[in-house]
């Protein structure tokens, strides 16, 4: 959902995360980074075999670098490399840096099979601890968040606690949230992990 109403804010938000300083930047997203691995040794996190992700684009955004050389070597990954016609496409890529390799389609990339254990790591520029977020304006994670063939796909916001609100309106799209403070399961009171204490 793009701000609307909310215009003026969206303007806001770009031009705190462009005011973040590089070296907390550096350091929140090893903290972010700590939170995603242990995320990955949950149950329902063991049987992914493709992340999508982004590459940061909004000047202070959480940069998922990290996370991807983090994943096990099975999993594939696909990064968002362009608009097409309002629709995202993906590539697959190394990230350990070897380069790309194919070109994906429009919205899933090639091959995703029924039954394929999907996570996509989801930008945003506000978000709620209930699964809600709000994209810069033109928003093509959202329309693409409801495409009906990752519906079982494992969706993680991942954004700076300042960037965490207490609502958000609009549809739940998201089943986790990663800040560098905290980790949040979607439909659950529970926080999982604030500042390293719990796990």
């Amino acid at each position: 959902m793009a701000l609307g109403r909310y215009k003026e804010s969206e303007g806001d938000v770009l031009r705190v995360l462009a005011g973040l300083d590089r070296r907390w930047r550096r350091v929140a997203e090893n903290r972010m980074t700590e939170h995603f691995t242990k995320l990955l040794s949950r149950p329902e996190f063991s049987k992914i075999t493709k992340v999508l992700a982004w590459p940061a684009e909004v000047a202070g955004e959480a940069d998922v670098t990290k996370f991807l050389l983090a994943l096990p070597e099975r999993v594939g990954v696909y990064v968002a490399r362009s608009h097409i016609q309002g629709d995202l496409v993906f590539i697959s890529v190394d990230p350990g840096g070897q380069g790309e390799h194919e070109a994906g389609r429009r919205f899933v990339p090639d091959p995703v099979t029924e039954g394929e254990e999907v996570l996509i790591l989801v930008p945003g520029l506000v978000f709620d601890r209930e699964g809600h977020r709000v994209g810069v304006s033109g928003d093509y994670y959202e329309r693409f968040l409801r495409d009906k063939r990752l519906d079982r796909a494992l969706k993680v916001g991942v954004c700076w606690s300042l960037q965490v609100v207490n609502h958000v309106p609009g549809p739940q799209m998201l089943d986790w949230l990663i800040d560098e403070r905290s980790v949040y399961q979607m439909n659950s009171v529970t926080e999982l992990h604030r500042y390293s204490d719990r796990w």
